[in-house]
C-alpha cells in the first residue's frame, strides 16, 4: 500500500535504507492494517496524507531546501488536517522547532513562514466557507471539547465549545479535583497503549472451525501484540540513536503531541494511537537496523527509563490479552442485539456483559422433533465458570 511506501521513505530518511525496508516490512505484517480495522474510517485517508507530509518535511530538512520544499510540506500537513484536525496544533511548535534547530535562523524563520503558509493554502480556505455555513468563526472542525465540556462543563456536551472555553474548562476541573483528574488523565492515556491483540481477536477475527481460531489467535498476538510491545520497547532507543536526529526531534514531538492532547481531551483506546504508530516503527526499525550514532549517557539513560515505563505499561496487560479467543462456527445474521446465528457442531464465541449481566439462549430448530443432547461451556475471565456464577 501506499503508506507502507511512505514508511519506508520515512525510515530512509531518518536512518539507512535498511531501517527504512525494516520499518516497511513491520507495517506490511502489522495486524490491523491487514484486517482493516478502519477501513471505513478516517484513518484510511488521514495517514496516508499524514506519512507523505512528514516524509515531504524530512526531506526539505534533510536537504536543506529552500521555501518551495517546506511549503509543499506544509500543504501536505493542510491536506492531512482536513482529515483529522491534530495537525493543527502541530504546525506552530513544528515551526518554532524549525527555527530553533536551524543554523541560518533567517532562513529557518522563511522555511517556517513556507511551512506555515503551506498549510494555510490548504486549510483557510475550508475553514472560511465552514464559517460561513455555522455562523460562527470556525477552523476546520469544533467538536474537540465535546467530551471535555460533557464531563466538566456546565451543559450535556453536545453544543460544540471553543478552544478558550474548552480550556478554562479543563483548568477549572483541574483545580477543584487535581488528583483525581491526573489519575483519570493517567488512565486514558495508558488506554492509548491498549495491547489489543486480544480485544481484535474477540471482535473482528471469526474462523469456520477451531482450528482456524487457533491460527487467528496466534496470528492476532504475533502481528498486533508482540510487535506493538517490541515496537513500544525499542522507539525510545530510536529517538536518539537515528542518524538524523532532526527528524527523530519531529517525531518526538508528534508523539507526544498526541498523547497529550488526546489525553486532555478525553477520549481514548487503541485506534487513537494509529497516527503515531507508525513514526515507533520507525524509530523501532532504527534500532534494528544499526549502526547508531553515537549519544551521550544522558540521552540512553532517559531512553531506558522510557522504555522501563514502557514495558510497565504494556507487559501487566499480556496475560489478559492471552486469554482471549476468537469466534468459529457462527455467522451472524443481525448486526444489532439481539444477535443471532445458525450453530450446528462445536462452535465458540464472545459475548459481552451489560451491566454485570450475561444472557444468551440456545433454541432447536423449528423442525426438530427430539431434543438434542448439547454441552455448553462458559468462560469468565480465561477460567471455566463454575455453578454458582451460572443460573
Amino acid at each position: 500500500t501506499l503508506a507502507t511506501a511512505l514508511i519506508f521513505e520515512l525510515g530512509r530518511q531518518t536512518h539507512s535504507v535498511k531501517a527504512g525496508l525494516i520499518a516497511a516490512v513491520v507495517y506490511a505484517l502489522w495486524l490491523p492494517n491487514i484486517i482493516a480495522v478502519w477501513s471505513t474510517m478516517q484513518e484510511t485517508l488521514y495517514i496516508p496524507l499524514l506519512l507523505l507530509a512528514f516524509v515531504l518535511l524530512a526531506s526539505a530538512v534533510n536537504r536543506k531546501g529552500g521555501w518551495l520544499s517546506f511549503g509543499v510540506s506544509g500543504v501536505a500537513f493542510g491536506l492531512a488536517a482536513l482529515t483529522r484536525s491534530m495537525p493543527v496544533y502541530f504546525m506552530v511548535p513544528v515551526g518554532l522547532l524549525c527555527v530553533a534547530i536551524g543554523k541560518d535562523r533567517t532562513l529557518a524563520v522563511a522555511r517556517t513562514a513556507a511551512l506555515l503558509g503551506g498549510f494555510a493554502l490548504a486549510t483557510v480556505p475550508y475553514s472560511v466557507a465552514l464559517s460561513f455555513h455555522l455562523g460562527e468563526p470556525t477552523f476546520i472542525e469544533n467538536h474537540g471539547g465535546l467530551r471535555v465540556m460533557a464531563r466538566y462543563g456546565s451543559d450535556s456536551g453536545q453544543k460544540p465549545a471553543g478552544l478558550v472555553n474548552t480550556a478554562q474548562t479543563l483548568t477549572r476541573a483541574f483545580i477543584e479535583s487535581p488528583v483525581e483528574m491526573t489519575a483519570e488523565w493517567v488512565d486514558t492515556a495508558r488506554s492509548l497503549f491498549h495491547v489489543n491483540g486480544g480485544r481484535m481477536l474477540q471482535i473482528y477475527l471469526a474462523a469456520k472451525t477451531y482450528a482456524g481460531a487457533v491460527i487467528w489467535k496466534i496470528a492476532a498476538h504475533l502481528g498486533a501484540d508482540l510487535l506493538f510491545i517490541v515496537c513500544m520497547a525499542l522507539a525510545p532507543f530510536g529517538l536518539v540513536v537515528a542518524r538524523r536526529w532532526r527528524i527523530t526531534t519531529l517525531f518526538g514531538l508528534w508523539i507526544l503531541l498526541n498523547i497529550t492532547l488526546t489525553t486532555l481531551s478525553g477520549f481514548g483506546g487503541a485506534r487513537l494511537r494509529a497516527p503515531f504508530e507508525p513514526h515507533m516503527i520507525v524509530l523501532a526499525g532504527v534500532v534494528l537496523a544499526g549502526p547508531y550514532q553515537r549519544r551521550s549517557p544522558v540521552w540512553l539513560g532517559s531512553s531506558f527509563v522510557l522504555a522501563v515505563i514502557s514495558m510497565l505499561t504494556v507487559l501487566p496487560q499480556v496475560p489478559r490479552s492471552l486469554q482471549a479467543r476468537g469466534d468459529y462456527g457462527v455467522n451472524w445474521t443481525r448486526p444489532t442485539r439481539p444477535k443471532t446465528t445458525p450453530i450446528e457442531g462445536r462452535v465458540g464465541f464472545n459475548l459481552l456483559p451489560a451491566k454485570g449481566m450475561l444472557s444468551f439462549v440456545v433454541r432447536l430448530p423449528e423442525h426438530e422433533a427430539q431434543p438434542t443432547a448439547t454441552d455448553i461451556e462458559v468462560l469468565l475471565n480465561g477460567g471455566l465458570a463454575d455453578d454458582t456464577q451460572l443460573r
